[in-house]
């Protein structure tokens, strides 16, 4: 999920594999729920060289500008990349195939994410519940919406029906696109 510390670990997986060779990366995002908007602006970061990243605007007409953070260890378009999404990307992890997705940096394989473009925060109560309250909705670097048809890939491709099989369709269909 995106955490507080989901940037510096992928930051440092990617560090790691280029340090061993690698030249073509697949980021999958099926099955993450989301989490903290700035761990999906770091994560994206990785990949969008300087640029908008998404827009958030709070009920009022508030509109706050995202973009990419310099340093990214995949920004450069000599890497390819595919990145896998399905209905369980939700959230940050829509945040961030849409826009790794319309910048063009990556090739986007799947199904239809979830559709889910806001942005909530967690309150601790007393009583020890919770209240999450929905603050801002957020846009693509397009100013689209992901609500409620989510992020389409641009090559729909079913996932396994038997989830626990060693069968995998959309990681292999993202291994033919990178040539391996």
């Amino acid at each position: 999920t995106f955490t507080d510390r989901a940037t510096d670990m992928v930051r440092e997986a990617i560090a790691g594999l280029l340090d061993q060779g690698a030249t073509r990366f697949v980021l999958d995002l099926r099955g993450n729920p989301g989490g903290y908007i700035d761990a999906a602006r770091g994560i994206a970061s990785q990949f969008i060289p300087a640029g908008e990243l998404l827009f958030t605007v709070e009920f009022g007409e508030e509109v706050q500008e995202w973009r990419s953070l310099d340093g990214g260890l995949l920004q450069s378009a000599d890497i390819p990349v595919v990145l896998l999404i399905d209905g369980g990307s939700a959230s940050a992890s829509e945040i961030v195939a849409a826009a790794i997705g319309e910048h063009g940096r990556a090739t986007l394989v799947g199904e239809a994410t979830f559709g889910k473009n806001t942005v909530q925060i967690w309150n601790d109560l007393p009583n020890g519940g919770g209240l999450r309250l929905t603050t801002d909705r957020w846009f693509t670097p397009e100013h689209n919406s992901v609500a409620p048809d989510g992020v389409q890939p641009d090559e729909e491709v079913a996932g396994p029906e038997d989830r626990t099989s060693d069968e995998d369709p959309q990681l292999d269909r993202a291994l033919e696109l990178l040539g391996g």
